[in-house]
């Protein structure tokens, strides 16, 4: 991740911040890059943004505008933070980047407090432009994009939901950023797919959909019961 340009570290997710209820006073950001979202996100009264960074360039950056800022592997590192510190934990494409996004999941959900949010946003696997360049066998690393090559882990809907599941939270709502090309798809009212040389058939219209998402953005909460055991 170290070779990426500024403009990486310093991409505000507009996208995002809607997301994070408006009533959260106290917002860790994992993966916080030089804090910019996090400023963003402080533009509402009297909350409190902390981040962590694996990057110790962004991080020096973002201690200047955060309200504090741990700069190290949120895999790694020791979360020098209370119990039910935060009102809500933000993951803005970074659970890809993760060896195991599922206990870094688990590792977090001490900080929040009862009633907090995961907001998270991930890159869909099941994409058409994906899916068209596997067939032709093809799967060539890029500078950014689902097939960044910083990516190590890779989603689709369906293992999303059953990663937040598996962590112990349940999904309130998932957004989901669109190909601008669904939409002339939709005209065809047909249940086929063609990626080149091949077809995808008998497909209902959800199934259709989840070929032309790009993203996925999850808001979802600490279950109840995993919860309680936890303190």
């Amino acid at each position: 991740m170290n070779d990426k340009s500024n403009s990486y570290y310093e991409n505000v997710r507009s996208d995002l911040i809607p997301l994070i209820p408006f009533d959260a006073k106290c917002i860790l950001e994992v993966g916080c890059a030089a804090g910019m979202t996090g400023q963003e996100i402080k533009k509402r009264s009297g909350v409190f943004v902390a981040g962590i960074e694996l990057n110790a360039k962004a991080a020096e950056v973002a201690k200047t505008v955060l309200d504090d800022v741990v700069q190290g592997d949120i895999e790694k590192i020791d979360l020098p933070y209370s119990d039910g510190s935060f009102d809500c934990i933000l993951f803005a494409d970074v659970l890809e980047h993760l060896v195991d996004p599922l206990s870094a999941l688990i590792r977090v959900r001490r900080l929040l407090k009862k009633g907090g949010t995961v907001v998270a946003s991930i890159p869909n696997v099941q994409f058409h432009g994906v899916i068209h360049k596997l067939i032709e066998g093809n799967w060539t690393y890029e500078k950014e994009g689902i097939l960044d090559e910083t990516h190590l882990r890779f989603f689709t809907y369906k293992e999303i939901i059953k990663l937040f599941s598996q962590a112990g939270y349940s999904i309130q709502k998932v957004e989901e950023v669109l190909d601008p090309q669904y939409e002339k798809f939709l005209t065809q009212n047909t249940t086929t797919l063609n990626f080149g040389r091949t077809q995808v058939k008998d497909l209902s219209p959800e199934e259709i959909k989840r070929f032309f998402v790009f993203q996925y953005q999850v808001i979802a909460f600490l279950r109840w019961y995993i919860y309680a055991l936890s303190f």
